[in-house]
């Protein structure tokens, strides 16, 4: 007969069979319900701590800085190539990334290499032409949403 523990009692097939066919008593319907609730606190306790672990790996990028420095004449399309595809792949429609209408300028692009987010790492270093060209070619490149 197979039985799972629950504490210093047994729930065992026949008192799950018990009271499936409305023959089981009080002390079989206690059994499932406290091993159902423990069974539902260890998924729990699992689940919680898949999404912190996943979390963490997703906050990886956070205050990461980059220190990459592209040639004075390197062209936006070779400074993606060589940093951003690392993490933003080109979409399927040959669009590098769709931009938010909030940060479809030079200016807002510009900033956020420089600065980063909580899951994009800083790139100061991408600064003058060499990033007016990188927020060139991603607004040339990209589609907005």
């Amino acid at each position: 007969m197979s039985a799972d523990s629950v504490g210093n009692n047994i729930l065992d097939r026949q008192d799950r069979q018990d009271v499936m066919s409305g023959r089981g008593g009080l002390q079989s319907k206690f059994k499932i319900c406290i091993f159902e609730e423990i069974n539902w606190s260890v998924k729990m306790k699992t689940t919680t701590l898949l999404l912190a672990t996943i979390a963490v790996i997703g906050l990886v990028g956070c205050s990461k800085t980059d220190n990459y420095t592209p040639a004075a004449t390197a062209s936006g399309e070779d400074i993606f190539n060589l940093n951003c595809t690392k993490c933003h792949k080109p979409n399927t429609d040959g669009s590098v990334m769709v931009l938010n209408t909030a940060v479809a300028n030079k200016d807002a692009i510009i900033k956020k290499v420089q600065t980063g987010s909580m899951s994009m790492a800083a790139f100061p270093n991408i600064t003058g032409e060499p990033a007016n060209r990188l927020a060139e070619y991603v607004l040339a490149n990209s589609k907005t949403k």
